[in-house]
């Protein structure tokens, strides 16, 4: 777990030089910005629901629906 001729040894160090490991350590930064923009999506969804609803129940409420109509009218 030292240096050896300038370079990390161990796990760190194998990590480092690795392409496999740069790739890990790339999923591994690019799933927090994922994640928080799948969160973001969510939320902005769930406030368009409540925000449609709001506005559905003041219409409703302000302009009700006229009375069906029955018979021909002529």
């Amino acid at each position: 777990m030292g240096k050896r001729n300038g370079q990390e040894t161990g796990f760190q160090g194998r990590l480092l030089r690795s392409l496999a490991g740069s790739a890990m350590v790339l999923v591994a930064v690019a799933i927090l910005p994922l994640a928080a923009l799948i969160c973001a999506g969510v939320d902005m969804g769930r406030d368009y629901m409540a925000a449609t609803a709001k506005l559905r129940r003041f219409v409703r409420s302000t302009f009700p629906h006229p009375a069906p109509v029955t018979g021909c009218q002529g």
